[in-house]
């Protein structure tokens, strides 16, 4: 494909010199094989976009006109003060007329997103959900939705109100979206030919009150084409956000937006037609594949360390250990004056920062065959939710010996950085840093240096998990790769399987999506038994002993209440046939659960059928949630469910599951089970039960 590419050495740079050429051969050989005695450098490959059938001799004399001229004796090159921006954006303005940056097309994944989406939104449906991992591109795939679907105005929605930067950024930098406007809802109502309003929950939901805010008050009334709700697993679930749905003028579509949307989708929330799905390993499998687009992308790479022997009995003696074990809040509890305990501390980041007696490497930092030394020149520390604990802990890296190399940042935000270009700028000064939050510049916010991440919280939270550790997932030249660092292992392996049940595709088992993601990413253990490669085992052992069996089985993915017929309410609410037929009218028609347009039904007739598939849904959990019990008491060959009706013992199954075989064997067949998620919750449970005793299992279910 034909090309314009840009290139340069360090010292021309400073000079503000770039050459630009036009190749229809790869650009970084092309480069390779200029002459470079004349220069004082070897050259390098800056960037290059398609020529959009323009050749590099036009774009030369386009220059000339706009008062930029070639360097003396130097064919092709140019004196631009600005560098690539503002060669990309003359670019822009030489081939489109606009004076812009960015042209850039959307990658294969964000045009599938973006057929998806407008494919549901035409087909009738109202509501959309795009579940894709930090990183994918979210805004510009949605800003290219909203351009394809010929919205006019659109409302965009958060709890992270410093995710619009972003929003910003790209509406006012690309091309396509030259003739858009954004603005906040304070601003007043825009009047552009497209209009991107910008709004957080909190200013809508502010002391005076929904609708009494004079700056705010006319989003009610205005008509949206569509609204979409940014970071949607923080809060928007609450009563208070639905307050500021319920008040906006009807008949606008949604599209939700999130890259761990996990308790949304168990919810059952939204149909698989209704949900685009990216995960981590679907970028590392293009990756590896060779695809051009993913090249950039970091392998993650995991690493927990088990909490050296000395640290826990220093715990036990202090009597910090609770019935539910070792506790790391417990370590870093602070006042504002300090630690409770600083010797505690103290003794932890010496074992943290050194090896241990014997060989033993219980910390990754310094293990001698563990991670890159590259990987920590600037790494991210997570601390529990404690602005104290942050305070202290800076203060004591500051003065132990360990870390003296480091620039230590506090970003608790409260007496620290607020501010992440103050974090960017300190990172810039020196050569090592650590930054310390609990909580801020966990979501949204990008720093390219930043290569590992130290989890010290003690967060059993999947969608704060993630979100913080793909903050180090960013492409920067030399760097392949990324390290997470985890206190603790089991917290790491719990989390794995979440993650992977949650982005297992529809004919794929949760086994078949971890052996997956152990092909692209890897877990190693620092402890008493040094390094230890975790593998598929390692992570069915930890859900073995988390428990989480019941609640796998009994997710809201695994039922659809509309296709609920008169004999599967009758057996599973134990209600006359009259009135089973009754609740079947009213939750039946699938406006609401689907997200279809409703034309009938009112806001309490909504509210009512809300209630009613409510009801029915955890009574139906119910019943799920005892599966498990039933399968390992009763059933040695655990395959699916055709296996498990067909051969289990009928009694044996109504006094544990509280319904009759036959019940669930209709529920299946008229879909009000689905068989799917059942069936990939049996296997996945089979694999688990090769590892431990069948007694062993009910005492950790129990």
């Amino acid at each position: 494909m034909d090309s314009i590419y840009v290139y340069s050495t360090p010292s021309y740079c400073e000079k503000h010199w770039y050459k630009i050429g036009f190749t229809s051969r790869d650009a970084a050989t092309r480069v390779k094989e200029q002459d470079g005695t004349s220069n004082p450098e070897a050259l390098q490959l800056l960037t290059e976009w398609p020529s959009q059938g323009k050749h590099d001799s036009d774009f030369h004399a386009f220059l000339e006109k706009k008062g930029i001229y070639q360097v003396r004796d130097k064919r092709e090159w140019f004196e631009v003060h600005g560098g690539l921006p503002i060669i990309q954006t003359l670019w822009n303005d030489f081939v489109f007329g606009i004076s812009r940056p960015n042209s850039y097309p959307m990658r294969p994944e964000q045009r599938e997103c973006c057929d998806q989406a407008v494919s549901a939104f035409r087909g009738g449906n109202t509501k959309f959900l795009i579940n894709a991992k930090p990183r994918f591109g979210k805004t510009f795939t949605t800003y290219q939705i909203i351009r394809e679907m010929g919205y006019k105005n659109v409302l965009v929605l958060s709890y992270k109100p410093q995710v619009f930067d972003s929003w910003r950024g790209d509406l006012e930098n690309h091309v396509d979206f030259h003739n858009w406007s954004g603005s906040k809802a304070t601003d007043g109502a825009p009047s552009s030919e497209t209009n991107i309003v910008f709004e957080s929950f909190q200013q809508l939901l502010s002391k005076k009150g929904l609708k009494k805010n004079p700056k705010t008050k006319w989003i009610y009334a205005h008509k949206w084409d569509l609204v979409v709700i940014d970071e949607e697993h923080y809060g928007t679930k609450t009563e208070n956000a639905g307050k500021v749905f319920s008040a906006l003028k009807r008949g606008y579509k949604l599209l939700k937006l999130s890259g761990t949307p996990y308790k949304t989708i168990l919810n059952g929330e939204f149909n698989e037609d209704q949900i685009f799905n990216w995960t981590y390993v679907d970028e590392q499998k293009c990756k590896n594949s060779g695809s051009p687009h993913h090249q950039d992308m970091p392998t993650m790479r995991f690493n927990t360390f088990k909490v050296h022997p000395d640290i826990v009995k220093m715990t036990e003696e202090l009597g910090y250990v609770e019935e539910d074990g070792f506790r790391i809040e417990k370590v870093f509890a602070a006042q504002a004056e300090g630690f409770e305990n600083p010797n505690l501390v103290s003794k932890f980041l010496d074992t943290f920062s050194s090896q241990s007696r014997k060989g033993q490497s219980w910390s990754p930092l310094y293990a001698k065959k563990g991670i890159d030394p590259k990987m920590l020149d600037h790494m991210l520390w997570v601390m529990p939710q404690s602005v104290d604990s942050v305070r202290a802990i800076c203060e004591m890296l500051n003065n132990h010996k360990g870390f003296e190399s480091y620039r230590i940042i506090n970003a608790s935000g409260s007496d620290g950085v607020s501010d992440i270009q103050v974090v960017k700028k300190a990172i810039r000064r020196h050569n090592k840093t650590i930054t310390v939050t609990c909580g801020r510049f966990d979501t949204g916010v990008t720093v390219p240096e930043w290569k590992s991440v130290v989890m010290l919280d003690g967060s059993k939270s999947p969608e704060k998990y993630i979100q913080t550790i793909f903050r180090v997932q960013n492409p920067l030249d030399g760097y392949s790769e990324c390290v997470v660092i985890d206190f603790n292992p089991q917290r790491l392996l719990e989390m794995t399987y979440d993650w992977c049940a949650v982005a297992s595709k529809k004919s794929q088992s949760t086994i078949d999506t971890i052996r997956e993601f152990f092909e692209v990413a890897s877990i190693i253990e620092h402890g008493e038994n040094g390094i230890v490669e975790k593998d598929l085992n390692g992570v069915m052992s930890a859900f073995n002993a988390s428990g989480g069996w019941r609640d796998r089985f009994a997710s809201r993915v695994g039922l659809r209440v509309r296709l609920a017929d008169p004999k599967v309410l009758t057996g599973l609410l134990g209600v006359k046939i009259a009135n089973a037929r009754k609740i079947t009218e009213i939750v039946s028609d699938n406006e609401i659960e689907e997200g279809k347009i409703s034309k009938t039904l009112t806001k309490a007739q909504e509210r009512k059928k809300k209630n009613e598939i409510k009801k029915i849904a955890e009574q139906a959990k119910q019943v799920l949630r005892r599966i498990p019990t039933y399968l390992v008491s009763e059933t040695r060959d655990l395959a699916d469910t055709s296996q498990m009706l067909g051969e289990g013992n009928a009694n044996t199954f109504k006094a544990i599951t509280g319904v009759h075989m036959d019940w669930f064997r209709h529920s299946l067949d008229v879909g009000f089970l689905d068989r799917n998620h059942i069936d990939r919750c049996i296997s996945d449970l089979g694999h688990s039960l090769g590892q431990i005793s069948y007694e062993t299992f009910l005492t950790e279910t129990a």
